[in-house]
């Protein structure tokens, strides 16, 4: 598969990764309140954000801006 085809969030679900900051936005029915908690609509929005800018990042992104970064730092280095 290319690198540009895998996107971080395809990462995060092939980990099996759990970005969640509340155990109860995984398991809503292990809390009581859930349907009631003001919390829990916030964290949801905040996931599902993360999630978008993940979707936008692909794994040729990252490398990309991986090899600027190093090339910024070796640059620098040669004048200090």
């Amino acid at each position: 598969m290319d690198p540009k085809d895998i996107d971080l969030n395809m990462v995060m679900d092939r980990l099996d990764s759990n970005s969640s900051p509340l155990d109860c936005l995984v398991n809503p029915h292990d809390c009581a309140l859930s349907e009631t908690c003001a919390q829990q609509e916030v964290w949801k929005t905040v996931e599902a954000s993360v999630r978008n800018v993940l979707s936008n990042i692909t794994v040729a992104d990252l490398a990309e801006r991986q090899s600027s970064l190093a090339g910024q730092t070796a640059l620098a280095a040669r004048f200090t």
